[in-house]
């Protein structure tokens, strides 16, 4: 039997099982949602902190292609790698968290098409994320036109099952 923190409630634990608060006691206990008894198979990971990603307005962005509507901007860099894009496309905007080079002579790589056949055209991003002794490792990103991000399967593993 252990006393709930901050209550003068008793809770009672089966073996395996694990008492879950949210990150802040008062705000999470009336929510049964966020507490309570879990096993520990139903427990799937530990919160170590969270990320609040910096204000668009402020960042520095490098514009890296251009075409018609379609702008990709990616937040400067030092560290050789981009890991911030923001797509421009028929005046919409969103911030993508991708991986790509910062070497110039490996831009974005675009291609326009229909890829999931409905009658619009989405926009194929093919970024570089790694190169070595002749060779070039990319990873592509197909986006709809309202900015949501169609998954890719990756080639290696598709490959792997067939």
């Amino acid at each position: 039997m252990k006393r709930l923190a901050g209550t003068d409630q008793e809770v009672k634990l089966g073996p395996e099982q694990y008492y879950l608060l949210g990150d802040v006691w008062w705000r999470s206990y009336n929510d049964s949602q966020l507490r309570g008894a879990f096993a520990m198979e139903s427990i799937l990971g530990k919160v170590i902190g969270y990320y609040s990603p910096p204000d668009v307005r402020n960042t520095d962005w490098t514009e890296l292609y251009r075409e018609g509507s379609l702008t990709i901007k990616a937040a400067r860099s030092d560290s050789g790698i981009y890991q911030r894009y923001l797509v421009e496309w028929g005046g919409e905007s969103k911030e993508f968290y991708w991986t790509g080079s910062t070497d110039p002579s490996y831009p974005p790589a675009v291609t326009m098409n229909d890829l999931d056949g409905d009658g619009e055209e989405e926009a194929a991003v093919a970024l570089v994320i790694g190169t070595g002794t002749g060779s070039v490792q990319s990873e592509v990103h197909a986006l709809r036109r309202h900015m949501t991000e169609i998954p890719v399967a990756d080639p290696v593993a598709a490959a792997r099952v067939a």
